[in-house]
C-alpha cells in the first residue's frame, strides 16, 4: 500500500512542481534512502530493503510531528508560550527521542544503534541538501 502511495506522490508532484524542483526532491528521497539503507548496514550489520529505509524516516518525522503538534496544543492550551532553560532542553530532548524512536521502531534496531543511524543519516542527507540548494540557485 506504501507503494502506491509514492507512486501517487510522485505523480502529484510532477503535475504541480516545476521539473527541476521535482527531480531535486526525488533525488533528495533516492539519497536518503540510500544513506539510511548504508549507514543501518555499517552500523548494526542488518541488511535493510530501501522501503524499510524511507518508512524509517517517515515515520521518525511522523512521531516529530506529533510532539510538534502536541506542544502547539499544550501552549495554545495553557498560554505558556516561550521554553527556556531546563524547560527548553526537556522540548529538545523529547524531539530527539522522538525522531530516533522512529529509527529504532522501523528498522528493528536497539536505541544506541538508533540514534547513531538518525545521527548520521541526518548528517549526511543535510549536507546533500545544502549542496544541491547552492546548485540549483
Amino acid at each position: 500500500m506504501h507503494h502506491l502511495l509514492l507512486i501517487g506522490f510522485g505523480l502529484f508532484l510532477l503535475f504541480l512542481a516545476p521539473l527541476k524542483i521535482a527531480a531535486a526532491l526525488l533525488l533528495t528521497l533516492a539519497v536518503v534512502a540510500f544513506t539510511v539503507k548504508t549507514v543501518t548496514r555499517a552500523v548494526s550489520g542488518t541488511e535493510v530493503s530501501l522501503a524499510a529505509s524511507l518508512r524509517a524516516v517517515g515515520l521518525a518525522l511522523a512521531f516529530a510531528a506529533i510532539l510538534l503538534f502536541t506542544l502547539l496544543s499544550f501552549s495554545a492550551g495553557t498560554g505558556i508560550t516561550q521554553f527556556l532553560g531546563l524547560s527548553a532542553l526537556a522540548v529538545l530532548a523529547a524531539f530527539l527521542v522522538a525522531y530516533v524512536l522512529g529509527f529504532k521502531l522501523a528498522l528493528g534496531l536497539n536505541w544506541g544503534s538508533g540514534s547513531l543511524v538518525a545521527l548520521v543519516a541526518t548528517v549526511i542527507t543535510t549536507l546533500f541538501f545544502l549542496v544541491l540548494r547552492r546548485a540549483l540557485a
